[in-house]
């Protein structure tokens, strides 16, 4: 969608902002995308957490590559990049209690209407 970092978040700060019908992202600020994206300075002092398993136990070799392969950059650039180990469940069975409660919120209203197929 891009070519570059800059391109990227020239694209999300004209994408970024709340949307009504969006319930995540009311209230929210929007970050100064543009701004994080110049090349100024280091990232010294910036500490990044690498979690491969976010619950999972499966991870493609090209995609842990391709991350570690960016978390290599952010080194270079004066980040402390820490592996992260502890447990982690999976985090599933809790969205699917949010997000389907936010598609009742959204769309029961059209329940009568349209039946409950």
């Amino acid at each position: 969608m891009t070519r570059t970092v800059m391109d990227t978040a020239l694209m999300l700060q004209a994408m970024a902002g709340p949307h009504p019908c969006d319930p995540h992202a009311l209230g929210l600020p929007v970050p100064d995308f543009v701004t994080a994206a110049r090349p100024e300075g280091d990232l010294k002092g910036v500490r990044i957490g690498w979690r491969p398993y976010l619950g999972n136990t499966v991870l493609s070799h090209e995609v842990r590559e391709a991350c570690e392969s960016g978390l290599n950059a952010f080194a270079d650039l004066g980040a402390t990049v820490d592996l992260v180990t502890d447990d982690f469940a999976s985090t599933e069975p809790i969205w699917l209690v949010l997000t389907q409660s936010f598609w009742n919120a959204r769309f029961r209203q059209y329940v009568p209407r349209f039946g409950n197929r």
